[in-house]
């Protein structure tokens, strides 16, 4: 019980570390909240212009306010899932710097997890809630009820664990390509791509979706935004949150594969 009261008071710590950072950037936030408003009627000029002012009244069973919901939605997805843990991975990799961060009593990708939860945790007070409630205003889109709002925030945290892992993995290419820059930024476009940031994934027709099916990315914004919209009805929205769970198990365990084998080589030359 001791043990695991001083590892919880450490990890405490480390958030309000983490935390007191992060207060260090809060402008940022505050032109994320500036920003985020002109992007949203950017997407609304657009597809009110696709659906020519009513004359259209739906696309691949996308009536207008549901593209405008979907792009709501997945800009709040956004803000609360964003981490650049793999660039930072790659960095501690590069410089050196991991090597004092495995003599400490707390795994490196845990320190990660931290840093990230307290991160967003921020954010979602100083950018989720504000773009959320600008966009209610600016839109008025329905909003759906209890049982599927609680499904979505669920989902939303298990989206959050399923980038994080994501991320990560690619950081962990540094132990064995000294720049991967070109690869990170192309992985950026294909997670982005396939998990239905740009567009719902019906628009990119039949044999896309279903190659994103034996993939991950779907389910870290496409299938959450579907939960949250009315896409799908309570037992494949439960279906999601499983599939995601399962995603991120099996993530976890390819990624402690792979740092083992990392930490052997990294120990090997000397890290």
């Amino acid at each position: 019980n001791m043990l695991n009261k001083s590892l919880f008071n450490k990890y405490i710590t480390l958030a309000n570390i983490n935390l007191k950072q992060i207060m260090i950037y809060r402008f940022e936030f505050m032109m994320s909240i500036v920003i985020t408003p002109i992007t949203l009627l950017v997407y609304y000029f657009t597809w009110t212009a696709i659906f020519g002012n009513g004359m259209m009244t739906s696309t691949l069973g996308y009536t207008l306010t549901d593209m405008i919901s979907y792009f709501v939605v997945g800009m709040v997805i956004n803000h609360a899932i964003y981490n650049n843990v793999g660039v930072d991975l790659q960095n501690k990799i590069m410089d050196g710097s991991l090597s004092a961060d495995l003599l400490k009593p707390i795994s490196p990708f845990f320190v990660f997890l931290i840093q990230n939860i307290t991160n967003r945790a921020f954010a979602f007070i100083a950018e989720v809630l504000p773009v959320f409630f600008i966009s209610l205003l600016m839109f008025k889109f329905q909003l759906p009820n209890m049982l599927t709002l609680l499904i979505f925030l669920i989902s939303l945290m298990l989206s959050f664990l399923l980038n994080f892992m994501i991320n990560i993995m690619m950081g962990l290419i540094a132990f064995w390509v000294k720049n991967i820059r070109s690869i990170q930024w192309f992985w950026f476009i294909i997670i982005r791509l396939f998990s239905g940031e740009f567009l719902p994934l019906e628009f990119f027709g039949a044999t896309f979706i279903t190659i994103s099916s034996f993939l991950p990315f779907q389910y870290i914004r496409y299938s959450p935004i579907r939960i949250f919209i009315g896409k799908l009805d309570v037992y494949a929205s439960l279906n999601v949150l499983f599939v995601q769970a399962i995603w991120i198990i099996i993530l976890i365990l390819v990624f402690q594969f792979f740092w083992k084998k990392a930490m052997k080589q990294f120990g090997a030359v000397g890290g």
